[in-house]
C-alpha cells in the first residue's frame, strides 16, 4: 500500500466497522481477561449492540492496556476524563453516564490538526457519539502517544495507530 493510501484506507475501514452501532455496556477487563492478554493493567471494555466488543491497547502489538480519552465539549470548554485502573470504582458511574446507550455517529482516524491539538505524535482511531462525546485511545503517562483499539469486529480486529505525516 502506498503511503498516501494508508490514512484513507484505515479511516474508511474504521467508519464502516463502527458507525451506526450503539454502546450497550461499559466495564473494565476482568482479571482472567488481563491474564489471557498477558497485561498488567486494565482498560475499559465497550460492548456494542451487535455483540462485539472493543478496548484500547497501548500499541498495535497489544503490549498492555491503554487509557481511553473521553472528551465532552461544553461550549468552548473541553473536559477530559482519563480512565485508568486506579480510578475504576470512582470513575465508572460517570463514564457509563457518558457512554451508555449512545449511538456511534462518526468514526475514523483523528485528523492531523486535531491530533496536534492534543499534543499527539501519531493518529488514533476516534469514535464520536450522538451526545457529542469523542473517544480515542492515548498514553496515560506521557499523554502524547496514541494507542490502538482492539475489537471483535470481523475485518477490523486491530485499529492500529497511524503515523503522522510530516
Amino acid at each position: 500500500m502506498k503511503k498516501e493510501e494508508v490514512f484513507p484506507y484505515w479511516n474508511e475501514l474504521a467508519g464502516k466497522a463502527l458507525k451506526g452501532k450503539s454502546i450497550v455496556r461499559v466495564r473494565y477487563l476482568t482479571e482472567d481477561e488481563k491474564k489471557h492478554l498477558m497485561w498488567d493493567k486494565s482498560s475499559i471494555v465497550i460492548h456494542l449492540n451487535t455483540g462485539e466488543i472493543m478496548f484500547p491497547s497501548m500499541d498495535d502489538e497489544g503490549n498492555d492496556a491503554e487509557t481511553l480519552f473521553i472528551e465532552a465539549k461544553k461550549g468552548d470548554l473541553i473536559a477530559p476524563d482519563v480512565c485508568t485502573a486506579r480510578d475504576m470504582t470512582k470513575e465508572m458511574p460517570k463514564i457509563r453516564r457518558k457512554l451508555m446507550n449512545q449511538e456511534i455517529v462518526d468514526a475514523g482516524y483523528l485528523p492531523k490538526d486535531e491530533a496536534e491539538l492534543f499534543g499527539l505524535h501519531s493518529l488514533p482511531v476516534f469514535i464520536r457519539l450522538e451526545n457529542g462525546v469523542t473517544l480515542f485511545p492515548m498514553d496515560r503517562i506521557m499523554g502524547e502517544y496514541a494507542g490502538a483499539m482492539f475489537t471483535t469486529i470481523e475485518g477490523a480486529n486491530t485499529l492500529p495507530v497511524l503515523p503522522m505525516d510530516e
